[in-house]
């Protein structure tokens, strides 16, 4: 019989940190004064996490034998059978199907944003995390999905630019993701994901040094097209991104953080206060000058 604190723990309720770029179109369309957006967009962010945990519990279903033979993740509920299967792929259908159904009375389109990252996950799930290169970028596509969909919600539009940096910045989050499994791997063992066989360090630290300063640049160009007039406020948030950015790399070189973004984002003091300084920062000057 599953425990509730297991089948709750299969949900992996941390990683629902991921689904906070849903609130990108509320703080950067200056609607976080409009009480209803607010109350949509937060709904919008339950639904999102929801539907992601109904996809991690078939992701650990397809991984059910791999896990069991991972140094970390054979402690995970699944991979240790103290959730069945069965019951898994019940959780997740539920969770999916009423997420959905739900959607429908916020918003259509975002029923649809919903739907388009349930296949994207599945496809991921299925086939696509076993092929280099096209398994990160699904996992990157996964959360421009997130922000369209918070945009979509409340019926406001989002930059281009904006779109573009959150590529590459969960892009790069990837590609450490990736560097960090293959680097656990081979210090303690353990049964691999076959994608990693098409990876090395040296090609993911190649790969990170041309996605990183892309995200700089683009973050850069995008305060300069969505504020023009006011700008030369605005560029004051760009230390705050710098700073995060080296504070990441600092994490993952020096203490061997990264293998999850999640984790260490959460147990980083001088990262997360780096972020909320950030958003609020952000968010004064989209008040005033928005």
């Amino acid at each position: 019989m599953e425990s509730f604190v297991a089948i709750i723990k299969s949900l992996r309720p941390r990683q629902w940190v991921k689904n906070m770029f849903v609130f990108a179109a509320l703080i950067f369309a200056a609607e976080f004064t409009n009480f209803r957006s607010v109350i949509i967009t937060i709904c919008a962010f339950a639904l999102f996490s929801f539907v992601a945990s109904s996809m991690y519990l078939i992701n650990d279903v397809c991984d059910y034998e791999i896990d069991r033979r991972h140094p970390k993740k054979k402690f995970r509920p699944i991979a240790s059978d103290q959730v069945s299967r069965q019951i898994a792929i019940f959780l997740s259908v539920v969770l999916g199907i009423s997420s959905l159904l739900i959607s429908l009375i916020i918003s259509p389109k975002l029923t649809l944003i919903l739907a388009i990252y349930v296949v994207n996950n599945l496809l991921y799930s299925l086939k696509l995390k076993h092929v280099v290169i096209l398994d990160i970028l699904m996992v990157a596509s996964g959360f421009v999905l997130r922000a369209v969909g918070g945009a979509l919600a409340i019926d406001v539009p989002i930059s281009s630019w904006f779109i573009i940096i959150i590529f590459l910045l969960t892009l790069f989050l990837a590609i450490v993701k990736r560097r960090q499994e293959f680097l656990v791997i081979e210090k303690i063992g353990g049964k691999k994901r076959k994608v990693l066989d098409n990876y090395s360090v040296e090609m993911l630290d190649q790969m990170s040094n041309i996605v990183l300063p892309a995200v700089l640049v683009s973050y850069i160009f995008y305060t300069f097209n969505k504020f023009p007039g006011q700008y030369e406020y605005f560029i004051f948030t760009v230390p705050f991104v710098i700073y995060g950015i080296f504070r990441y790399l600092y994490l993952i070189h020096k203490k061997g953080k990264g293998e999850s973004p999640t984790e260490a984002f959460l147990t980083d003091v001088p990262l997360l206060l780096t972020v909320v300084l950030w958003a609020g920062v952000c968010a004064y000057l989209l008040y005033q000058f928005g």
